[in-house]
């Protein structure tokens, strides 16, 4: 890995996961249940973009969902909690 020092600016590693798919024509739903297409996508982030550094893409529903709790998941929005258990 490079040392930061020698990039001469600094470190570029965008969040840009989500608005990645339209270079891959697949779906934000796709990319965080399949993990070959989400790789698909992030390289062509790299390819076009060619960031500094990267992340995956998050779906921060994970430990709702984990727990039982109900997730809303659309083809090209993030997903949510649409309920919880406790009601008093």
């Amino acid at each position: 890995m490079e040392n930061i020092s020698s990039l001469g600016h600094a470190p570029v590693i965008p969040l840009s996961g989500a608005n990645g798919v339209k270079l891959t024509g697949t779906t934000l739903k796709q990319n965080l249940t399949n993990s070959d297409i989400q790789l698909k996508t992030l390289r062509a982030l790299k390819k076009r973009f060619q960031p500094d550094g990267m992340v995956m893409l998050m779906d921060l529903t994970v430990e709702a969902e984990a727990i039982g709790l109900p997730i809303h998941f659309e083809e090209n929005e993030s997903p949510s909690v649409s309920g919880h258990h406790i009601h008093n």
